[in-house]
């Protein structure tokens, strides 16, 4: 109150002085407006008195406020602790070891319909490391049986004599416990599924091709390479039987361990004992680097450089971008003749599959191979959507007598025989081509090969100039196995592919973007009968197995190689196989060359011919030529 006292007298002091410098008022004025002037500083005093005791009130109820706030947050935090103690006692999902669930028996039921199994997956009692044995054939609905949404812990899927399909909704499953899960035999269609497991040894070979799988820690890191399901960088174990193929005792023989689709963790060798004859299974870490049905050799030689041990491990069906191989040209018995010993495309992919393909595609002479349902194909493999079969158009040989055209992507109408024949009976097709390619349902996506360009007793001249007159040709059959009467033959039809390649290639068609300017080569068996389905075959780089990826490197990119066996791949100057590399007089290029072989490789040549306008056979230029024996794998680096 003293200050207030203080800065009132100065204020007044202020007034009396100007009113007696400059005012012309009377003495009496001058004493009425002091007696004033001091009213209104007790009024202002007591209005300063009430606003100090608001001030106090405010207070007062602002503590009571932050009071009553930290009772409401102290009494959530407990109720938040006491529902974290319960889940971390009854789901033991966190990374801390449970001592309730590391005495927890884990137990197996067994379910053989689909509404058990709804109740056992629904019920409260089941628990991460329980067993469930499927008994028959299963399909549960998530969407229908579930209302879309399944959460539960990982648990042992047994599927030895039955298997299981979730289909549609999201599944959750975690495990925070140490163990070994397996779930073959589960396929999931069209679901959002979420694995949190960050201990758990997760065996799932049978593992579909979906994005929609996502295999997480609790903190959400991907472990994908610390489980077993098949996917490029997943580790993963490799089985593998090693043999003594000789007929004596063998001591520490170093075993090469050879494939282009695994890293071996522990080294690409080992060392085994073997008596005479002895088959003995191993295990090997390794870690998929590359995708598509996959496989490895082992060669184990003697200290005299004589094979003596050997193997080979089963065909592993690997998720994501990696070199893929089929049969673009199969036949069954339709196609005409009683030569064909009652093949069927059933049977057709029963044996390709077999010999590590995945994908053929159907023809018929002057007819479209029959397309099985993909459920189909995948009860005949055993290995749901790692193999197809698509269906394609063989024009001539049944209805009419035009040249031979494998038409791949296309639906449309059959061509008729209405183009003139050439010298030696075989009719152009120029027409045909054009039909095809630019047919009004998908112009431009359907494509043609050439298949068996140089036929039984023709001759080459002929055969040259019979193909080479062909516009909106995509590539040609090279390698097949019931045409060429014998290999000078083939050698002759790889003669027609170079002789296409180094000829006028801007005059042999236009549009599409010069899209014709290159001519590819596939390799296919063209079979007599099922068993010679895969003999030969055409193998290239897919981003993952579907249709499009097959039909996109058939017609668009021709990053392939075409073989009876051996693998071969290589790029120019990083340009891979099918590309384009432009290099200037004088330049180097670099040359990256892999060979793959179950049998000993002896001879490697890298050719190069000069694109000169002219239809003719050239004698290649030798850039590289290497002879050798005894090397299934054989990578080389050279400048040239």
């Amino acid at each position: 109150m003293s200050n207030e006292g203080n800065r009132s007298d100065e204020k007044n002091k202020k007034i009396i002085f100007r009113a007696e410098h400059g005012d012309e008022k009377t003495l009496d004025n001058k004493k009425a407006e002091s007696r004033q002037i001091e009213k209104n500083l007790i009024k202002d005093s007591h209005q300063t008195g009430r606003k100090n005791k608001k001030k106090k009130k405010k207070r007062r109820r602002g503590r009571g406020i932050i009071a009553v706030l930290l009772i409401g947050l102290f009494l959530l935090l407990s109720a938040a602790g006491v529902f974290v103690a319960y889940l971390y006692g009854t789901y033991n999902y966190f990374l801390e070891s449970d001592e309730l669930l590391k005495n927890t028996v884990s137990n197996s039921y067994e379910v053989g319909d689909e509404e058990k199994l709804v109740e056992y997956l629904k019920h409260p009692a089941l628990r991460e490391g329980d067993t469930i044995k499927v008994t028959s054939h299963l399909n549960v609905d998530v969407e229908e049986k579930l209302g879309g949404f399944l959460s539960m812990g990982l648990i042992n899927f047994d599927c030895s004599s039955g298997s299981l399909t979730l289909s549609g909704g999201t599944v959750i499953m975690a495990n925070g416990r140490d163990e070994k899960i397996t779930m073959d035999g589960v396929s999931i269609d069209n679901v959002n599924l979420y694995i949190e497991a960050p201990f758990v040894d997760l065996k799932w070979n049978t593992a579909p091709a979906s994005d929609k799988i996502s295999v997480r820690t609790l903190n959400g890191s991907n472990h994908l390479n610390q489980l077993s399901i098949p996917a490029v960088g997943a580790k993963m174990k490799l089985p593998m039987t090693l043999q003594n193929i000789s007929s004596s005792n063998q001591k520490d023989i170093q075993v090469k361990l050879m494939s282009p689709s695994f890293l071996f963790v522990d080294g690409d060798s080992v060392t085994v004992s073997l008596e005479a004859g002895e088959s003995k299974a191993y295990e090997f870490d390794v870690i998929a680097i590359e995708g598509g049905r996959v496989n490895a050799y082992a060669i184990g030689l003697d200290s005299n450089g004589n094979e003596v041990v050997n193997g080979k491990s089963d065909y592993l069906d690997i998720v994501g971008g990696g070199f893929y191989s089929g049969d673009p040209h199969t036949h069954t018995v339709e196609s005409f003749t009683p030569r064909y010993n009652e093949a069927s495309v059933e049977k057709n992919v029963q044996f390709a599959s077999q010999k590590g393909h995945s994908f053929i595609f159907s023809v018929e002479n002057d007819d479209y191979g029959k397309k099985l349902d993909q459920s189909e194909v995948d009860a005949i493999t055993g290995s749901p959507g790692t193999f197809l079969q698509l269906s394609a158009l063989e024009v001539g040989g049944k209805k009419s007598d035009l040249r031979h055209l494998l038409a791949f992507n296309y639906e449309g109408e059959i061509p008729n025989s209405r183009y003139y024949v050439d010298p030696f009976g075989s009719r152009l097709v120029s027409d045909s081509l054009y039909e095809i390619v630019f047919n009004e349902v998908n112009p431009g996506e359907a494509f043609v090969y050439v298949p068996h360009p140089f036929g039984l007793g023709v001759p080459m001249d002929s055969a040259i100039k019979n193909v080479t007159s062909l516009n909106y040709v995509q590539g040609i059959e090279i390698l097949e196995s019931s045409t060429y009467s014998d290999w000078n033959e083939y050698d002759v039809g790889r003669i027609i592919w170079d002789s296409l390649n180094t000829g006028n290639r801007n005059g042999r068609a236009v549009g599409l973007d010069g899209r014709f300017n290159k001519v590819f080569g596939i390799g296919a068996s063209n079979n007599l009968d099922s068993e010679h389905a895969g003999s030969r075959y055409t193998k290239g780089y897919l981003d993952y197995l579907s249709e499009d990826n097959i039909y996109g490197m058939l017609r668009d990119t021709g990053n392939m190689f075409i073989s009876n066996g051996p693998e071969l791949r290589f790029t120019l100057g990083n340009i891979p196989m099918g590309g384009d590399l432009r290099v200037n007089p004088g330049e180097e290029i670099n040359a990256e060359i892999y060979v793959h072989s179950e049998n000993p490789i002896t001879e490697i040549k890298l050719m190069r011919y000069e694109i000169n306008g002219k239809v003719e056979k050239q004698i290649p230029f030798m850039d590289l030529e290497e002879y050798f024996e005894g090397q299934n794998v054989y990578s080389f680096h050279t400048v040239i």
